[in-house]
């Protein structure tokens, strides 16, 4: 029994271990492995070869059963294990991953984007992968790394909202090398957000070309070329004069439009009279009418607007004034001024009468050498300018507000034109030339006032040895002559405001009476020269009308000492446009009677030769003359005065009111602006009588007679 109960143990252990090799050697394998071909099905199924889904499940098991989004991981880890390892250990996410997955390898795939950089971008910005994955704005940002990684560095560092970054981004990348830098695109980033890109966002302008506070200057511009703030500009700021009477502006509207997109605050507007400080203290108040700053409200229309049309009246002209703004916002002030041009003191009669075919002119010289106010003032002479004693030397601001003033006095008065003392060429070193030149450029009186000017040939000065007489039988004084007249042409002919008589220019050589020689062939060899090189005809003006000369009068007969035989001025007439009486006179003139005498006696004779020879007359009149105080002239002669003219305001109106009869050709002339040396000046002075007196006389005649047509 116990044999068989050993047998029966010995069979039981056998089948035993039957049993076990088979479960361990063959059932447990083959289920191992119908296992595996379950667990992997799912793999294969997704398009994975058995080899790499052996290797997938050999890394990822623990994610069995395998689901739709496993599968889809395992469908790109197949190409891009690096990447999707990559996405899968930054996002912690198999999910995230997964969606992840579908966003990235189509860009690597199309080359767009590479494993590279996805995986560099993630290291850097790994919060952006975290827990969701890569999701569509994120891939934005990926394709905007590619190429401007430092910036999209900044960008997700300083910008928390991902609509914000990619508006920034959308905003920058286009112009990142064309214009913008990348430096400059950091610098915005860095400086300017949030304020520029909030603003430009709500205001929906560009960032960088937009014009957020409407200023007419870009983003671009003002932050990189002019370093003002793009944010808080004014973009109108105008003056329209709305008054304007004869030239003269007596009210003016200001309009400004500012805008700053941090809130603006009230603010101010000033209306400032320019004070020339060039000028002594003392010439300021004499020669300047006295006003003072005012100040005016600038109330915003919301917080963020300045919207202001302002009213200015009665101011009193005579300068250039400042509009000034003071525009306050919540971080500071922005000061922007407006110059206005040169407002007139004076309506201006002399453009008025001009219009109406009256041309009223006086002689002007450019006083720019000390000595010729030294040598006036050692000499006893008693009076000084209302402007003071100027020296036109240069073209400083000082210097040309002296021709501004005098230019706003004489046509505020009824002169309408001035001949110009040209003595040289700036090249030559003659100052003069080049104040002038300045002068008629840039003065407003010569760019909108309607002063005209013409040229007044200073002979003495040109031609060889002309303080005797004008030889123009020397072939010198005919070049000089004739490349003078092709200077001016160039240099003054041209300029609008140059006095033309039916398209001729207006010349007037000094002294011309004093000429001898061949005076016909030589003019007719200037004015053959003129037409044919420049096809210009010139209005030349006669100085033959001596008072008492008649037209059989040949000028001088023995000049330097030569014999000579001139023509007479009825042969020269021909030759000249115009004939001009009076001014100073010859010293023995008391023999006519009183120097009115001998003005109407030389208006009569000389207007009456001027119709027979159909030339225009030209009556000058003068308001005084004397050579006491001229330094050319021996102390005997000063001091003897002959042919002095006498000096009163009642003489003066008698003079001006016998010229006008005698006008109706022309014109007329009145004299010298700024002769003080010969007391023939009309310029004011300091001098109780001799300010604005005679100007204001001659104003009323003018207007009384030519005005009012009587």
């Amino acid at each position: 029994m116990r044999k068989i109960i050993v047998i029966l143990m010995l069979v039981l252990l056998l089948l035993a271990t039957a049993i076990g090799v088979y479960y361990n050697f063959v059932y447990l394998p083959e289920k191992r492995k119908q296992v595996l071909e379950e667990r992997i099905k799912p793999l294969i199924d997704a398009g994975l070869t058995r080899e790499k889904a052996l290797e997938f499940d050999e890394i990822h098991r623990d994610w069995a059963p395998y689901n739709e989004t496993a599968t889809e991981y395992a469908r790109y880890w197949v190409d891009y294990p690096v990447v999707s390892e990559a996405v899968l250990e930054t996002s912690g996410s198999l999910k995230h991953t997964a969606s992840s997955l579908d966003l990235v390898v189509p860009n690597i795939a199309n080359k767009t984007l590479t494993e590279d950089t996805l995986i560099d971008f993630m290291v850097k910005h790994p919060s952006l992968v975290k827990d969701d994955g890569l999701n569509t704005t994120d891939m934005d940002l990926v394709k905007y790394y590619v190429h401007l990684p430092r910036i999209v560095d900044r960008v997700t560092e300083k910008i928390k909202s991902q609509e914000d970054r990619l508006f920034a981004l959308n905003e920058l990348a286009p112009y990142v090398s064309k214009p913008l830098t990348e430096e400059q695109a950091y610098h915005l980033i860095e400086k300017w957000y949030p304020d520029l890109f909030s603003a430009c966002k709500k205001e929906r302008v560009p960032v960088v070309f937009g014009d957020s506070d409407e200023d007419f200057v870009n983003n671009y511009d003002e932050i990189f070329e002019y370093g003002t703030d793009p944010l808080f500009g004014i973009g109108n700021f105008t003056w329209t004069p709305t008054k304007i009477v004869n030239d003269k502006v007596y009210e003016v509207s200001v309009f400004i439009r500012a805008k700053s997109l941090r809130g603006i605050l009230p603010s101010k507007l000033y209306w400032i009279p320019i004070n020339y400080t060039q000028f002594p203290l003392e010439v300021q108040l004499r020669a300047f009418p006295n006003e003072t700053v005012r100040e005016f409200d600038l109330i915003p229309v919301n917080e963020n607007l300045i919207e202001s049309h302002i009213t200015i009246k009665d101011f009193k002209g005579g300068r250039e004034y400042l509009v000034t703004a003071n525009i306050t916002d919540k971080t500071g002030n922005v000061i922007t001024e407006r110059k206005i041009p040169y407002i007139r003191e004076f309506e201006n009669l002399g453009k008025r009468l001009y219009e109406k075919g009256t041309k009223i002119g006086i002689v002007y010289g450019l006083i720019t050498k000390q000595h010729e106010w030294d040598d006036y003032i050692e000499l006893g002479g008693p009076y000084e300018p209302l402007l003071g004693y100027y020296v036109l030397n240069s073209t400083s601001t000082e210097n040309l507000m002296v021709i501004e003033r005098h230019m706003d006095w004489m046509s505020g008065h009824g002169i309408n034109f001035i001949l110009d003392i040209w003595s040289g060429k700036e090249s030559e070193g003659d100052i003069r030339d080049r104040v002038f030149k300045e002068a008629i450029s840039t003065l407003e009186m010569f760019k909108a006032g309607g002063m005209k000017f013409g040229i007044l040939y200073e002979s003495h000065w040109r031609f060889v040895d002309a303080f005797e007489g004008i030889n123009m039988s020397d072939p010198r004084n005919i070049q000089i002559l004739k490349e003078d007249l092709s200077y001016l042409k160039e240099n003054y002919f041209g300029h609008p405001a140059y006095l033309k008589i039916e398209e001729k220019p207006f010349f007037h050589i000094y002294g011309n009476d004093g000429m001898y020689g061949n005076i016909i062939s030589g003019l007719e060899e200037v004015y053959k020269f003129m037409k044919e090189n420049y096809g210009i005809q010139l209005y030349m003006l006669s100085s033959h009308a001596i008072p008492e000369v008649n037209e059989d009068w040949r000028g001088p007969s023995e000049p330097r000492g030569i014999k000579v035989d001139n023509p007479s001025v009825k042969e020269l007439a021909y030759l000249f446009d115009a004939m001009v009486t009076g001014g100073a006179p010859t010293p023995d003139y008391a023999e006519f009677g009183s120097y009115e005498d001998y003005l109407e006696m030389g208006y009569r004779y000389w207007y009456n030769f001027s119709l027979r020879n159909e030339l225009d007359f030209i009556p000058l009149a003068i308001p005084g003359y004397s050579r006491k105080y001229c330094p050319w002239h021996s102390p005997e002669v000063r001091e003897k005065d002959l042919g002095a003219v006498p000096r009163s305001i009642e003489l003066w109106k008698e003079r001006l009111i016998m010229s006008i009869p005698y006008s109706n050709t022309f014109g007329m002339m009145v004299g010298d602006w700024n002769d003080f040396t010969e007391n023939a000046r009309l310029e004011p002075s300091t001098q109780q009588g001799e300010g604005f007196e005679y100007l204001e006389a001659m104003k009323d005649i003018l207007a009384e007679y030519y005005e009012l047509g009587t």
